[in-house]
């Protein structure tokens, strides 16, 4: 699947490919049975946001790229070409067994548990180093030690990362990305199709570019 990625003007940002499934061959119950991934409310984030600001804390986004491949698959999927007769993928293609299929270990995009295998993978990371995640929002996850505080907002594969000192947020998004793949955007100017541009006396937040698309 090729997909073209703008910036905000509206000029080419990236060009995109990735190899997908036909995830509508899977079989409810057999191929799969959970398919939702838990994203974070809105009304979470400006709540995050209000508190963050009056305490001065700073926010940062972040970015994580090709999430759903970090996903680990449970259930037994095979992954093949059928034109004909089976074939392996291109690019994948086993000289000495032709006539053999692919088995996942983890996911591809498409795939209807694709979503949350991952969300159940990046929040059993969070958990094991020390986070709690909300019972009112469960994208809301939370640390907090005798170094400070950590508040981190998830929207599938795009981060909030709030931290009670400069220090202690750079070391955590070190930590993350020894074991993801991830881009830092700095501070926070663009969230789910939220621009939020900062003034002298807060932060100001507008959708007009998504009303405009």
């Amino acid at each position: 699947m090729f997909k073209t990625k703008l910036k905000l003007d509206g000029s080419l940002d990236r060009l995109k490919a990735c190899v997908v499934t036909k995830g509508y061959h899977q079989i409810d119950g057999i191929d799969y049975t959970e398919t939702f991934s838990l994203v974070v409310k809105l009304g979470t984030i400006r709540m995050i946001i209000s508190t963050t600001l009056i305490l001065r804390w700073p926010i940062r986004q972040l970015d994580l790229k090709n999430v759903f491949l970090y996903g680990n698959i449970t259930k037994y999927i095979y992954i093949y070409i059928y034109i004909y007769i089976y074939r392996q993928p291109l690019g994948m293609i086993d000289s000495q067994h032709p006539k053999y299929v692919c088995k996942l270990h983890k996911a591809l995009y498409r795939l209807k548990q694709a979503p949350r295998v991952w969300f159940d993978r990046f929040s059993t990371i969070l958990l094991e180093d020390g986070f709690i995640n909300s019972l009112y929002d469960p994208s809301l996850f939370i640390f907090h030690s005798e170094h400070g505080l950590l508040v981190l907002l998830l929207y599938i594969d795009d981060m909030l990362l709030i931290g009670s000192t400069e220090a202690f947020v750079c070391n955590f998004i070190q930590l993350l990305s020894s074991e993801f793949t991830m881009k830092d955007f700095g501070p926070i100017h663009h969230f789910l199709g939220i621009e939020i541009c900062k003034k002298t006396n807060g932060l100001h937040l507008s959708q007009s570019h998504y009303a405009f698309d």
